[in-house]
């Protein structure tokens, strides 16, 4: 449970910080773009990231079905029943089913293959850090430079006065 409030807290601070670093990077006309930007990127890794760890969990738990459990176990495991997909393993009918004595080394093998998917992330995090002592400062922008504004005349003289206003008078007649 602690876990879990140490991710939410972690991720419910960094994530708009992104998305207002990326932000205060940008002219005032393209913020939309890098707002849209951050979240399409984020949805992409998201994806990305679900997927190579997904199958990096299936590849890790097959692997360790078969280390940890014998010639005989690993067919019973395998195949038609399915209980060496890491989602049967948390579904409790499939459970119910499984005698214990299985169950205890499937359990490891999950255990152990969850392990190795936190340590690839790991890895992966410590990679995401070290590009982030790459990154150059830049500064919190105190106002919103919306570009130069028109500039106002005064030196018109009275033709370009009738042409500007000409459309706007009511015709003649």
């Amino acid at each position: 449970m602690l876990y879990m409030v140490v991710i939410g807290f972690g991720m419910g601070n960094t994530m708009p910080l992104f998305v207002i670093a990326v932000q205060n990077s940008v002219a005032h006309g393209h913020m939309g773009v890098a707002t849209s930007s951050v979240q399409f990127f984020r949805s992409v890794g998201g994806t990305i990231g679900v997927t190579v760890l997904g199958a990096l969990l299936a590849s890790s738990l097959d692997a360790q079905i078969r280390q940890q459990a014998p010639g005989a176990l690993s067919a019973l495991t395998s195949g038609a029943r399915g209980l060496g997909e890491a989602q049967s393993l948390l579904d409790p009918a499939a459970i119910s089913q499984v005698p214990p004595f299985v169950l205890s080394f499937l359990r490891t093998a999950l255990s152990n293959s969850l392990h190795e998917i936190f340590l690839a992330t790991l890895v992966t995090m410590a990679a995401a850090f070290a590009a982030t002592l790459f990154l150059r400062e830049v500064p919190l922008k105190k106002t919103i430079d919306r570009g130069p504004l028109p500039q106002e005349r005064t030196d018109l003289n009275r033709s370009e006065l009738s042409a500007i206003s000409a459309p706007l008078d009511p015709p003649e007649g």
